[in-house]
């Protein structure tokens, strides 16, 4: 079965641009602990590692215009996916002490912008 052009092309614009941004966090001083970690279905696109905390990053490239911003499509479902895996990287890793931070990069043609805590924990009552 072959992959369509259009999956092809989005596959490499995301697979591009979550390298700019892995070459942007290290240049601004984060260690790079993991990139595309699975858990089950579920992906984290970078995880780092930032003035003793981690930071779970989702990178969302797109190669042209859209009239919303990427970060619209980090949607509740896609968050409660990100926190789970996240979830199952710190126990994996004994990392439940540090703190957890969860940001968003968008990587355009021209420009990085970088969300930081773009999302929290959903809090347990």
């Amino acid at each position: 079965m072959s992959v369509p052009n259009a999956d092809r092309r989005k596959k490499s614009v995301g697979a591009s641009g979550e390298q700019l941004a892995a070459d942007y966090l290290s240049a601004q001083g984060y260690a790079i602990l993991a990139r595309n970690y699975r858990a089950g279905h579920n992906e984290i696109d970078i995880i780092a590692e930032n003035g003793g905390g981690i930071v779970v990053v989702e990178v969302k490239a797109r190669g042209t215009l859209y009239d919303t911003p990427p970060r619209e499509a980090v949607t509740a479902v896609k968050q409660a996916r990100i926190i789970a895996a996240a979830e199952q990287y710190l126990a994996e890793n004994e990392a439940f002490d540090k703190f957890v931070r969860f940001d968003v990069i968008e990587v355009f043609a021209d420009r990085i912008i970088h969300i930081r805590r773009a999302f929290d924990l959903p809090y347990e009552s």
